[in-house]
């Protein structure tokens, strides 16, 4: 009787050992793993680190070229924070936009009023995206 072994060796056949396995196995996990990780950081969904958020509360519109913005802005304490704000016409056109920047506060959330120039008549004001200074 022959051994399949030899079969195999002769002709080319390969077989898999546990070692190479568990190898594979090892580098799937760790690239798994890897791409979570990745995710983690780039999602943040746990906010970890410095973070700064803006929300519009209301907006008045005071002629056809000024527009006033209330928002509240939420971030760390002891950090300055800047905010673009924006006017947008009936079209979603940006007609105004202005960056404002606070210093730093003891305060976790606080509340502004801000007036924007614009070229035309604006529609809305928004708070476009605020980051730490």
């Amino acid at each position: 009787m022959t051994d399949p072994r030899n079969l195999d060796a002769r002709y080319g056949r390969v077989t898999r050992s546990r070692a190479s396995r568990r190898t594979r196995l090892l580098v799937s996990s760790l690239f798994v793993a890897a791409l979570v990780l990745t995710w983690f950081i780039w999602a943040n969904p746990v906010h970890f680190g410095q973070s700064v958020e803006g929300a519009a509360l209301s907006h008045t519109i005071i002629d056809d070229t000024h527009t006033s913005v209330t928002f509240e802005v939420t971030a760390e304490v002891g950090r300055g924070v800047a905010c673009a704000v924006s006017a947008k016409n009936l079209s979603f056109d940006i007609v105004g936009w202005k960056v404002f920047v606070y210093p730093a506060s003891t305060e976790v959330k606080r509340t502004f009023t801000e007036t924007i120039l614009t070229t035309k008549r604006p529609v809305t004001g928004l708070v476009e995206d605020c980051w730490l200074t």
